[in-house]
């Protein structure tokens, strides 16, 4: 975006898009992004069904932590430090000697170069599972962070919902296409799913004695209302099983990022800082 191949809208769309995958992640709140990392060899890159309810994606809640800790210097510093100052003095420092960074030595450059207290920072974000302040920092530069629904299970995220959307009940989990069977993938912890004792690789036979498949679930789901029950019917290698499955509105994982009014020039400013100018 700072070169000018990707517009200011792009970019906080592909924001909206990251933070929208960290949100609909359960392992969030049971994996910290420094023991998602030490564990990458073992988990992140060896994920099965349950992954998505014990770990957490380095790389992507790490780029949100990044975007947090450049908004909080700039706010801390009144603009005179950003992550941009303390990236330059680690390659000075670890990059251009060869030397390599050691354990923390980004958090201890931040704080010695910005002269800003960052422990609790670390600790909650990056050594803890606090979900990260976005929404109060981007504020401070002018960007408003929304959270609704998702329209379907192709909704990625990073835009308002067409003004038409009328997104079926929710049931946390979806159906995939596995040999020519639709058959249910990760259940989301939580979820009504897994109050209905779906299992990730149960193959989908009917709702309420109706045939549901990968391409029209959604479609079945959506002549129901939250709170109704349906029954549903899948086969768990030969054995085929009644589940009970209440249905629920879907939650508001889904994020997009509008740019606010500009209420006083010292904001936009802020924004032009952060952005690029």
């Amino acid at each position: 975006m700072r070169a000018g191949v990707i517009s200011r809208e792009s970019y906080l769309e592909l924001v909206g898009q990251v933070i929208t995958r960290i949100a609909r992640t359960p392992g969030r709140h049971r994996q910290t992004v420094e023991a998602s990392s030490f564990e990458a060899w073992s988990k992140f890159y060896k994920q099965d069904a349950g992954s998505p309810n014990f770990i957490v994606s380095y790389y992507g809640k790490g780029s949100l932590i990044a975007l947090a800790l450049d908004l909080t210097l700039r706010e801390k510093t009144a603009g005179k430090f950003s992550l941009d100052d303390v990236m330059r003095e680690c390659w000075s420092l670890y990059g251009e000697t060869g030397e390599g960074m050691p354990e923390r030595g980004l958090e201890s450059v931040a704080q010695r170069l910005c002269d800003v207290d960052l422990t609790g920072f670390f600790e909650r974000y990056v050594r803890g599972t606090d979900d990260l302040p976005l929404g109060e920092l981007l504020e401070s530069v002018g960007v408003q962070l929304r959270m609704r629904a998702a329209t379907d299970a192709r909704d990625m995220g990073g835009k308002p919902a067409p003004a038409n959307a009328s997104p079926a009940p929710w049931i946390g989990s979806n159906l995939t296409v596995t040999e020519g069977r639709s058959v249910f993938g990760p259940v989301l912890a939580g979820s009504p799913a897994e109050a209905a004792g779906v299992s990730p690789g149960d193959e989908a036979v009917a709702v309420n004695d109706l045939k549901v498949s990968a391409e029209n679930l959604e479609k079945r789901l959506a002549e129901y209302a939250p709170g109704d029950t349906v029954a549903l019917r899948v086969f768990r290698r030969d054995e085929l099983l009644r589940l009970s499955l209440t249905l629920v509105a879907p939650p508001e994982t889904t994020c997009f990022l509008l740019t606010a009014d500009d209420r006083d020039s010292d904001t936009a400013a802020r924004r032009d800082a952060w952005l690029g100018g």
